[in-house]
């Protein structure tokens, strides 16, 4: 149920802000990119 939630949180997320991961992946901020990781799993 939990990676359900996940999932659905990483969508909306993803309609909010479409380039969000891109722009994880350039801050090079760990914590984003990990939290990140885990919503995608």
């Amino acid at each position: 149920m939990l990676s359900g939630i996940r999932r659905n949180m990483l969508q909306d997320l993803k309609r909010e802000h479409p380039d969000l991961e891109q722009q994880i992946a350039e801050s090079g901020d760990e914590n984003a990119q990990r939290l990140l990781a885990q919503l995608q799993s």
